[in-house]
């Protein structure tokens, strides 16, 4: 038998120190309820050495998961939380991994509609976000992208993501952009090439007098394209701001609905929006 000895918490630490890894050899699609016991025992091992069976939850409960974060993070082990937290296999987003090694009979879907399947549960997407307590978008759920989703029957065709089969929000970036420029001595924006609009341009556009009326009528289609998206599961909103003592931690989990929705900002000619749960 190879040499097994039993460890202290100590010197897991220290063998998590040396070996210096954040992830293993696993791709996205094995991340399933058979092989749940198998990874779970990989990042007690390597990462974890508090991660014991009394910090899995049954069902997607906020508060549960919450408790058993704040213990991972315990015993100085803050930036070894943050690393798992952010670590992506493949399609996978931030946080998925975690809802996997502390929730029950859950997988994640990789490329599939939604981020995480649970038994008898039902199906979510999980979106690591940011929130202000002030300013633009204060008490909103801010910096992230949508996800892939099903055209819906009035899907334009002419810009349609035709590999994946999914609606593209570029219309919409396009008239915001040209919308922008139009009233350039208001926005500032000059150049339809650009593929960044800020989120001050854009709430300029939302509130300015000349300008509020032709923006309402961009940010309600962008509303009922991405409540597409919305409708399909619940959403688990982690928080994803590294210097808050909640970073890494559940927010709120809700289904968005289309009356929540509103435009952020463009990064990369691809809308961001910002969203509240009811």
């Amino acid at each position: 038998m190879a040499y097994d000895p039993k460890l202290e918490k100590e010197d897991n630490l220290f063998i998590k120190k040396a070996l210096g890894r954040i992830s293993f050899n696993i791709k996205d699609s094995e991340f399933i309820i058979k092989n749940q016991k198998a990874i779970r025992r990989l990042y007690a091992q390597d990462q974890f050495p508090n991660f014991t069976e009394d910090m899995f939850v049954d069902g997607i409960k906020k508060d549960a998961i919450n408790k058993s974060i704040r213990r991972l993070k315990d015993d100085g082990q803050k930036e070894v939380y943050k690393d798992v937290f952010k670590y992506k296999y493949g399609k996978q987003g931030p946080g998925e991994l975690i809802l996997y090694l502390l929730v029950n009979n859950i997988e994640l879907a990789g490329q599939a509609s939604g981020d995480i399947i649970t038994k008898g549960n039902g199906t979510y997407e999980v979106k690591a976000v940011k929130k202000t307590k002030s300013g633009i978008y204060a008490n909103q759920y801010t910096g992230f992208f949508l996800g892939a989703f099903k055209p819906n029957e009035d899907a334009d065709k002419k810009f349609e993501d035709v590999e994946k089969g999914v609606p593209s929000t570029l219309k919409t970036v396009l008239k915001i952009k040209e919308l922008a420029v139009k009233y350039k001595d208001i926005t500032g924006f000059t150049s339809e090439t650009k593929t960044d609009v800020g989120g001050k341009i854009i709430d300029t556009m939302r509130t300015h007098p000349r300008i509020k009326t032709e923006f309402a009528l961009l940010e309600k289609d962008f509303a009922k394209l991405a409540y597409q998206y919305f409708k399909e599961f619940p959403v688990i909103f982690f928080d994803n701001r590294p210097n808050q003592t909640t970073y890494g931690e559940i927010l709120e989990i809700c289904k968005v609905p289309q009356d929540r929705i509103q435009i952020e900002r463009i990064t990369q000619d691809k809308m961001k929006p910002a969203v509240t749960c009811p």
